[in-house]
């Protein structure tokens, strides 16, 4: 029974209410088939795009073989895999692609809560700051209108989730010099790279000053902690070594997490970044088909109170609204980070068992205030010249993208509210902030649009999707399609293969010599092997987008490919005879280096 009672002592309660709080947001997913949003349908056709190039062996897929009509597309060469990764893995255990995607949904749910949780716990040392902060997070407006009603775009959920738990970690880190939180740290740095790129560059300088933040804490507050325990008071040179042990220490284990974090998804980040070149994803695509400067919100409209949805609407209108009980909250955390500087006994630890407490965690309340109010300002009209001096910034194309960092910066001010409650209150007034939240975000919880059936997916429903919503590859602005691509597809003669359920060979048959003998002898996601007999020498041509990686051998030796001017596809020259044409999409030299 002893081993029971340790285990029973060692469980989180708030942890475990946390998570189920997510069950609010759930059960609006329970119901059969998927949100009706913008993005779901691009992520979940991606999802299966993913898995059949996994599938055929890819590790790392980097190509889509059936996107662009068929034409193959480089999206999973900067689309981050771990959305798809994951969505995979349910299907693959015995979901359907539908069901899958679901889980995954609830998954991340379930991760913003737990992971604000736990970081809004440690940062101020209670159980009750960590749920009115993991309730702020979980339920902030942006986050449900994304997950439930209008955005549907799981990347960026995702990452925005893995923020928490990355502070989280590399706050254990840098507290307890743990090579072990240091690597953990790292792996969930990764994880957000590894979901959505832009997310993973706007939290960099946060993690990065956190970082910094979090090592002066540690090493100033090494020496205090020392004098204020029983010990004799320590000279002031021995509290000197003190202090600089604490801060290199600190220093090592904090400074190793964000790189390794970087290592660890380097095989991703470096082609992407590297290889945009050879691509149509430039800053003048985005000015010219996707403005940022005309999709801002207007200062009113993050205010907004959330009104009950329209039923007669067919889209009805959901405020990109931050929330006011999450700004009254925010507001009352801040008074608490001021008061405290007068009053610092309000951040006395009420859990003297744990190894891991910040005594300073009113400079955090003023931190995360500041990353709340600098997303805001960024989402906003008034900061257009910074968007447009960062070019950088424009392909994230909607400003209000920032709202996700502004959520955490609220929340986990709003977590440090319940500290201008006397601790015997403390419970009460907690669950009256849940409940306040809750009720406040309720028309969000009930979508009345209803949800979209997609049962198993096809290649021809997703040759469809391409056609119908005319986001060429599943991008709107077809902005991955290779350079040498200057007239833009809008059909393939591939298509009706696909709509009859057959997977057509890539071989332009139509384009051959009369006397051309040419037999297909392999086709799978990335290699193309052929069979040829001609008495004269031919211009072989392929429909499959030329892009760095498409290597042929003619007979085991290395053969030129051609763009054809326009369209962009494969054109080999083949000498008269018999050969063996192999097609092969592989790593270029900087993919191998990452």
């Amino acid at each position: 029974m002893s081993y029971v009672s340790r285990f029973v002592n060692k469980i989180d309660a708030g942890f475990i209410i946390a998570a189920a709080l997510t069950l609010f947001a759930i059960q609006a997913l329970l119901k059969p088939g998927l949100p009706t949003s913008a993005d779901l349908a691009i992520h979940l056709h991606r999802t299966m795009e993913f898995e059949r190039a996994w599938t055929s062996g890819v590790i790392v897929p980097r190509w889509a073989p059936n996107l662009a009509y068929g034409y193959g597309y480089p999206l999973f060469l900067f689309a981050p895999p771990l959305p798809y990764l994951l969505g995979m893995s349910f299907h693959l255990v015995g979901l359907s692609l539908g069901t899958a995607f679901k889980a995954l949904i609830i998954v991340i749910v379930v991760l913003y809560a737990t992971g604000m949780y736990l970081f809004a716990r440690d940062l101020f040392a209670g159980t009750a700051a960590g749920l009115v902060a993991a309730t702020a997070y979980a339920f902030a407006p942006f986050a449900l209108r994304e997950t439930l009603l209008e955005g549907g775009n799981v990347p960026q959920l995702l990452a925005i989730a893995l923020f928490p738990w990355s502070l989280w970690t590399v706050t254990r880190a840098i507290r307890s010099g743990s090579w072990g939180w240091t690597a953990l740290a790292g792996i969930f740095y990764a994880a957000i790279i590894l979901s959505h790129l832009f997310h993973a560059f706007i939290f960099s300088p946060i993690l990065g000053l956190y970082i910094l933040l979090g090592i002066v804490h540690n090493s100033v507050g090494a020496f205090d902690e020392r004098r204020l325990t029983n010990e004799k008071p320590p000279l002031m040179r021995a509290g000197s070594v003190i202090r600089r042990w604490s801060f290199v220490k600190s220093a090592k284990s904090a400074f190793l997490a964000p790189v390794l974090g970087l290592l660890l998804s380097a095989f991703f980040w470096i082609p992407a970044f590297a290889e945009r070149y050879f691509t149509r994803a430039q800053a003048d695509i985005y000015l010219e088909k996707s403005p940022f400067f005309i999709r801002y919100p207007h200062w009113s409209e993050l205010i907004a109170w959330i009104q009950p949805l329209d039923t007669r609407a067919a889209n009805p209108y959901t405020p990109l609204t931050l929330g006011v009980v999450t700004l009254i909250l925010a507001a009352l955390g801040l008074l608490a980070g001021i008061l405290a500087i007068w009053k610092p006994t309000v951040f006395t630890s009420h859990n003297r068992k744990s190894k891991i407490q910040n005594p300073k965690s009113k400079i955090d309340i003023f931190f995360f205030a500041a990353v709340a109010a600098t997303a805001i300002f960024m989402s906003l009209p008034i900061s257009q010249p910074v968007w447009e001096l960062v070019e950088i910034l424009q392909v994230a194309e909607f400003p209000w993208r920032m709202l996700g960092l502004a959520n955490l910066g609220l929340a986990v001010v709003a977590g440090a509210a319940i500290l201008l409650v006397p601790a015997k209150l403390r419970p009460p007034a907690t669950a009256i902030c849940i409940v306040i939240q809750l009720v406040a975000v309720a028309p969000y919880l009930y979508p009345v649009i209803p949800f979209t059936q997609y049962g198993q997916p096809t290649i021809a429903d997703q040759i469809n999707y391409e056609r119908s919503s005319q986001s060429i590859g599943t991008t709107t602005l077809g902005e991955y399609l290779p350079q040498t691509v200057t007239l833009p597809p809008t059909t393939s003669p591939l298509i009706e293969a696909f709509q009859a359920g057959l997977l057509p060979e890539r071989l332009d048959r139509a384009s051959l010599p009369a006397e051309v003998a040419a037999v297909l002898l392999e086709q799978t996601a990335v290699t193309h092997r052929y069979q040829l007999n001609s008495p004269t020498p031919f211009t072989l041509r392929l429909f499959q987008f030329d892009f760095p990686g498409w290597r042929a051998t003619l007979n085991d030796q290395p053969v030129a490919i051609a763009p054809e001017a326009e369209t962009g596809l494969i054109l080999i020259d083949i000498p008269a005879g018999q050969h063996t044409l192999t097609v092969h999409f592989g790593e270029t030299p900087i993919r191998v280096a990452a």
